[in-house]
């Protein structure tokens, strides 16, 4: 919503959540479009990438731009497509994308943007169980949506922002051959933002409203379809600041109301949730974070927001379940060793409270726990390093042990990121080493 015209769109696939799509395994690197010249100029470009790979890997990413006065656009195509990492894994990705920008004068400026998404897939899930998946599983889903955006400078510092997105899903689900269901929602998200920047002092305040209704439709072979129909109404309001007093502290603090209304489900939620955010430099080479605060976790339709994504560091939305209420606790601590060695270490709990359904619609209370440790080290110009140490703990109550169905879940992941740059500057090399092993699972089969 705040860039200025220029001819390095965002990529189709980078533009959507939940594509599945393993790290790294795309066509694309999004490193390939990480600058921007000097100077624009009215110009045509066209960027394209490919992946090939066994098991039926391969994909491609077209995007075709154009800068012309005071207009841009941009038109894009994405492909990917497995046999995945074992039966009935297998996916077939295509996204399309048009969007165009047109400044109406210095302080105003528009923009208008069509995305279409058709995926076909088998069982994606990868759970801690390797045979937990269901070898019959076909799904297919569709998306449109078309969304405007509105942005408008009062002066230095002082924006409005508008921003509304319709969507059309259409998905199909056939777990079983005698069974199949059938989803179909359509919905609006309609979102306003204030943003004012004094010397010391930064304000994002904002309001939003969610509308989408749901029909499901269950097919049993030899049986009359079951219809199910509802809507979801999700409207809310924040307001977040950030306070530099003294210089070597910035406060983050502030807080947005929630309300919730799902008649599919048949519950409401009314949420206040206050954000509580700090980062300190003791020392010129030294960032403490640290933060607390309280999420309500919005509809998948429209979980793409204005609304800001992170308090002092630490991540505020998750693929949770809707309606979820979140609780995190995070201090993170950066270090700058020497010129060319960086370190930190950063510890989080989440505790969440999620519907679920056990003969009737409740709530039921989970736990996650991460410590993250890690190094950025040059030891040479073309040459970078970054070790890396995760540690996650999962624990859910025995009634509400979801698709992964463990009660306990302890997880290590060591990881080894090595970057190489060539004299010529033409390419660069990566390569990542992870060793994973996880511990204290307790399955727990229905």
């Amino acid at each position: 919503m705040l860039q200025p015209l220029n001819v390095t769109p965002i990529q189709p696939h980078l533009a959507e959540s939940n594509v599945y799509l393993l790290e790294g395994a795309g066509p694309t690197d999004p490193s390939f479009n990480e600058f921007n010249p000097l100077f624009q100029r009215n110009r045509l470009t066209l960027q394209t990438t490919g992946l090939l790979g066994d098991k039926q890997t391969k994909g491609d990413e077209v995007v075709h731009s154009g800068l012309w006065d005071n207009m841009s656009y941009s038109v894009g195509q994405y492909h990917f497509q497995t046999d995945g990492l074992r039966d009935n894994n297998h996916q077939n990705l295509n996204l399309y994308d048009i969007f165009a920008q047109m400044n109406v004068k210095y302080s105003t400026s528009l923009q208008a943007g069509y995305r279409f998404k058709d995926i076909e897939t088998g069982d994606l899930s990868l759970l801690y169980d390797p045979e937990n998946y269901l070898p019959e599983l076909t799904t297919k889903k569709e998306t449109q949506s078309v969304r405007l955006g509105l942005r408008h400078a009062f002066g230095h510092g002082h924006d409005l922002l508008f921003f509304w997105n319709y969507l059309d899903k259409q998905s199909e689900n056939k777990p079983f051959s005698w069974y199949e269901s059938r989803i179909d929602h359509t919905g609006f998200l309609t979102e306003a933002q204030h943003l004012l920047r004094w010397d010391n002092l930064k304000l994002t305040s904002g309001l939003g409203h969610f509308n989408a209704d749901r029909k499901d439709t269950a097919i049993y072979t030899g049986y009359p379809p079951e219809i199910i129909q509802g809507h979801i109404r999700h409207t809310n309001a924040y307001l977040y600041s950030l306070i530099t007093c003294p210089d070597s502290v910035i406060w983050n603090l502030g807080g947005s109301i929630d309300l919730y209304d799902d008649h599919y489900w048949d519950f409401q939620v009314e949420q206040f949730n206050p954000k509580l955010g700090i980062s300190w430099n003791p020392l010129p080479q030294t960032t403490l974070r640290a933060a607390v605060f309280r999420t309500l976790k919005r509809t998948l339709l429209g979980d793409q927001t204005l609304e800001p994504t992170q308090v002092a560091g630490f991540n505020q939305f998750f693929d949770d379940g809707d309606a979820a209420d979140t609780w995190r606790y995070g201090i993170g601590l950066e270090q700058q060793l020497t010129e060319q060695l960086y370190s930190g270490i950063e510890l989080s709990r989440r505790e969440l409270q999620e519907w679920g359904w056990r003969r009737d619609i409740r709530e039921f209370d989970s736990e996650e726990d991460q410590v993250r440790m890690y190094l950025n080290w040059t030891p040479h110009l073309r040459l970078a390093l970054s070790p890396e140490y995760l540690y996650e703990r999962f624990e859910n109550p025995e009634e509400f042990i979801k698709d992964e169905q463990i009660t306990r879940l302890e997880t290590h992941r060591l990881g080894l990121g090595a970057n190489l740059s060539f004299p010529s500057g033409f390419k660069e090399v990566c390569t990542r080493k992870e060793t994973r092993y996880q511990r204290n699972g307790f399955r727990k089969s229905f």
